[in-house]
């Protein structure tokens, strides 16, 4: 399992990608006169964002792998672009997918629903989450790529 390093991508991802969510919901928060915007409140977040957004984030890395390798990227500027694409993709179907009455009665619909449901609880407009994603998505995905690049196979070990 950690040969390619799929352990250090998805902790990666699980970790930064939330770190990143969560310091766009953050900033978000803060452009708001109303709001309070200090530390012990970023680290709220950020504990919501871990909790809530475990799924989504590892979805994403996921996504984003096989994109990656299935289109054959060796690029940064294009696992950025994936991940500018793929983040709010990603958050509005998982919050088309909680709203609806596919998943009602399951106990999945709360962590399908973690980047919905976490940020309701500190007062984040959640209609504008898949719009605020893209800046975490592109973050999440220059992060990923160092990490996929680090465990990359060399080019003279894969002929062999």
């Amino acid at each position: 399992m950690t040969r390619r390093g799929s352990l250090a991508y998805y902790l990666a991802a699980w970790v930064c990608g939330c770190f990143f969510m969560g310091a766009t919901i953050w900033l978000a928060n803060e452009l708001h006169p109303a709001r309070s915007a200090t530390v012990s409140f970023f680290l709220y977040i950020y504990f919501l964002s871990l909790m809530f957004g475990a799924v989504t984030a590892l979805l994403f890395a996921f996504f984003l792998r096989c994109a990656a390798n299935g289109m054959h990227w060796k690029s940064t500027w294009q696992w950025l672009v994936g991940g500018a694409i793929l983040a709010p993709a990603l958050t509005a179907l998982l919050g088309w997918l909680s709203s609806s009455q596919i998943l009602h009665g399951s106990g999945w619909r709360l962590w399908i629903s973690g980047p919905l449901a976490g940020p309701n609880f500190v007062g984040f407009n959640h209609r504008w989450l898949p719009f605020s994603a893209a800046p975490a998505g592109v973050a999440t995905a220059w992060v990923l790529s160092r990490v996929h690049r680090a465990f990359a196979v060399p080019s003279s070990d894969s002929a062999a």
